[in-house]
């Protein structure tokens, strides 16, 4: 069917065309590339802006993250955490050898934010003309919700979810199937770039929102008058979180393991006063979810509809009179309480249940409160239908209260960072409180929809401009490895603070104990996404576990299997092993809490068997380091150090960076006068790497089956690896071009569609 002038809207369909393209293109390259960086350099694809944001604060490589320990076996598992736009730069960036692909990646985060903002402007418009849209834009909280609820799980590509909710809602409208089609395109989009365990409850979700929006505009179905009521909503939530409820409840009996919010499955261990401790963070981590801010991750992608749930939680308890609703209430407000202080009887309890993981996390308390708030979401929704919209009093009081929630929680947020030292993104945490209370204030008073859109835009703005401040100018290290705090202590006495005995003995056993006690670490730890860094040039190796043992890049794979055997496995304890146990070999062999580069000067070089060799594990677990050369036919080397290069700095051994991006490395190395040494770098081995040592190409040796190496001669050297060449960084330029144009094409004619005062949606018959 041809469409008329009047339905045309280019803004809202070269927008989300060009996005379906780029997520073709960028899936294809997935498919194609059978081998590229992995292991440190996944950790750029995984948590590429706060790696980078790392870089540009301290001028250090990206740590070691425990829960995404050295990449993935298949690379198609890397589209997880990432988006369409940015993680496509950032691949292709990668591949093609691009020196520093930061500032193309930071206009494609932007764009995606505009795209988000242009999605809640087109679902906002929705929302003022269209009764049935606030069902539509409360089943996007629930979408929201189920990614914020693990923040090990932040996806996102749920920047898309307002675009594909318009454009169904839209279809079902106008009955048109095309808009129906791009709107599972978007959110099939949204799907996939999430772990396994989720896209059931996203398909329950959208199944959902698909049967209400058919019941209720085609024709002929009885029942539609019934499911004008948010109260079917709110059944429909209770029925979405008890049955996610029920299936991390059944899964946990099954064995399998869950990460929730700052906890991984070990701390089953710790003593109940200890576990009781954690219930400090119940109002932080019960308000989030609402409020719209996210514990890891981005948090632009946490805020916009997440508190239109909020409004109408609020105006429920404001306007909600009834016996049920008085009930409810107070079920919410006693699980919204319950898990607070160390002398909560529900954590009491739950302590104490068998195998319960989930329980022990508390995350049980907090789905409960979600399902109360959701069927009082539901019940605010109705009697904000009801009453008149003349009745400002109430809508002005509504605003006030959530302003003042939302700058509560904001201030809950900043407070620890005011008292210490203020993180990167406080300044995001600002703008993002900012534009919530805006939306807050779209929502219950109506505000023009587009003084709202220049005002996000505008923030947007504001946003960049501090960011590329803090970037550039306001670094508190220059560009080399600095310690913040030259603070190295024996683990067990640092850990004794943190973890108790008990539970570190669970997690990884003498062996480990024994270690630690000649093998001092840096007092770093992983505490959910508050992250004690005191010194950032230095990895994470603490007894913690790393998440996904099987999921690990071919080199690691390698080292793994030559490691097993070690360990005396019986058949009976296969999960026992993937958890613990090579984790508690693995950080030996690396050689744990030392930096990605190593420089060895006192050694003694000795011939090597191969991999076959019996002795080589033992030889590893010594810290010693087992060479294979680049060309074939040469004998492997079995580096044994008689003294260990300096821990704290690189500049104690030598060593200084010039460059650094996420495929380029350059190096100025000071080897001692008279001897020749060994540059060991904790970085994945791939055979795509370059290595330039004074201008000449040179091989790159393995080092411990999974690691770069050189040997260089003694005096000063520059060296350089990189990873691609011209001809892949000038096609990476043109395929950025292309989307720049794209893009930009698209938000030239919605502007110049607006300033004509034309609508951006296809039709203003959306009365409702």
């Amino acid at each position: 069917m041809k469409l008329q002038a009047k339905e045309r809207v280019w803004a809202a369909y070269v927008i989300p065309v060009g996005i379906m393209l780029v997520f073709l293109v960028f899936n294809a390259g997935f498919i194609s590339m059978k081998s590229f960086p992995r292991d440190d350099s996944a950790a750029v694809f995984i948590y590429f802006q706060h790696t980078y944001q790392e870089f540009q604060q301290t001028g250090t490589f990206p740590y070691w993250n425990p829960y995404f320990q050295y990449g993935y076996d298949d690379e198609v598992l890397n589209i997880i955490y990432n988006s369409p736009l940015s993680a496509f730069s950032m691949l292709l960036g990668k591949w093609m050898g691009l020196s520093d692909s930061w500032f193309s990646f930071n206009f494609f985060v932007y764009s995606e934010i505009f795209v988000l903002i242009l999605g809640m402007y087109l679902l906002m418009s929705l929302f003022v003309r269209s009764k049935h849209a606030l069902f539509v834009g409360i089943g996007a909280l629930a979408l929201t919700n189920i990614i914020i609820t693990n923040i090990w799980t932040h996806s996102r590509p749920v920047y898309l979810i307002p675009l594909g909710l318009y454009f169904m809602f839209l279809g079902f409208k106008e009955k048109r199937l095309y808009y129906i089609a791009i709107s599972f395109g978007f959110a099939a989009t949204s799907i996939v770039g999430n772990p396994p365990y989720w896209i059931p409850i996203y398909l329950l979700i959208y199944s959902f929102l698909f049967i209400y929006l058919f019941l209720t505009y085609f024709p002929g179905i009885k029942a539609r008058p019934a499911l004008n009521f948010p109260n079917l909503f709110a059944f429909g939530m209770l029925g979405i979180y008890c049955g996610d409820l029920l299936y991390f409840l059944v899964q946990s009996r099954l064995g399998q393991t869950f990460l929730a919010p700052a906890r991984d499955p070990e701390t089953l261990k710790v003593p109940l006063e200890v576990f009781l401790s954690w219930g400090g963070n119940g109002l932080k981590t019960t308000l989030q979810p609402f409020v719209g801010f996210g514990i890891g991750g981005i948090p632009w992608t946490d805020f916009y509809l997440t508190t239109v749930g909020l409004v109408f939680l609020l105006y429920a308890f404001f306007a909600v009179r009834s016996r049920l609703a008085l009930l409810i209430k107070l079920l919410f407000l006693l699980f919204f309480f319950l898990p607070w202080g160390e002398y909560s009887l529900v954590a009491i309890g739950a302590y104490y249940l068998p195998t319960m993981a989930l329980f022990r996390h508390l995350v049980a308390l907090f789905c409960v409160t979600k399902v109360f708030a959701a069927i009082l979401i539901g019940l605010g929704v109705e009697q904000f239908l009801r009453d008149d919209p003349a009745l400002r009093l109430q809508r002005g009081r509504l605003a006030i209260a959530v302003s003042f929630t939302a700058t509560f929680v904001l201030a809950m947020q900043l407070y620890p960072h005011f008292s210490a030292r203020m993180p990167n993104n406080s300044m995001e945490w600002f703008l993002t409180s900012t534009l919530v209370i805006n939306l807050v204030l779209l929502v219950t008073i109506r505000w023009r929809l587009r003084l709202f859109l220049q005002i996000c835009i505008l923030l947007v703005i504001l946003q960049s401009a501090m960011s590329f401040w803090e970037y550039t100018y306001a670094v508190e290290y220059p560009l080399d490895f600095r310690v913040k705090e030259a603070t190295v202590v024996d683990p067990l006495t640092f850990e004794e603070k943190r973890i108790p005995n008990d539970r570190l003995q669970s997690i990884q056993g003498n062996r480990w104990l024994e270690l630690a006690k000649v093998n001092p670490v840096v007092s770093s730890f992983l505490y959910g996404a508050e992250a004690s860094k005191p010194i950032s040039n230095i990895d994470f190796c603490l007894p913690y576990r790393m998440d996904r043992i099987n999921n690990i890049g071919e080199p690691v794979h390698r080292l793994m299997q030559l490691l097993a055997p070690e360990l005396h496995l019986s058949a009976a304890e296969p999960q026992f092993y993937q958890e613990r146990k090579p984790n508690e070999v693995f950080l030996k062999t690396v050689g744990c809490g030392l930096p990605k580069l190593q420089l060895y000067s006192d050694f003694e070089e000795l011939p090597q068997a191969p991999t076959a060799d019996p002795n080589l594990l033992r030889q590893l677990l010594d810290r010693g380091v087992y060479l294979e050369a680049p060309k074939t036919g040469q004998s492997p080397i079995y580096l044994k150090p008689r003294t260990y290069p300096e821990t704290r700095t690189l500049k104690g051994q030598g060593i200084e960076m010039v460059d650094f991006s996420n495929n380029h490395l350059e190096l100025k190395v000071e080897t001692p006068p008279g001897a020749a040494a060994w540059l060991i770098y904790l970085d994945s081995y791939d055979a795509d790497w370059n290595l330039e040592v004074d201008g000449q190409p040179a091989g790159i040796w393995k080092a411990n089956i999974a690691f770069k190496a050189l040997k260089l001669p003694a005096g000063t050297h520059q060296v350089r690896f990189t990873f691609g060449g011209f001809i892949k960084e000038l096609t990476y330029w043109g395929i950025n071009l292309f989307g720049v144009v794209l893009i930009g094409l698209g938000l030239f004619i919605g502007y110049w569609r607006i300033h004509r005062g034309a609508s951006l949606y296809p039709t203003d018959a959306l009365k409702g």
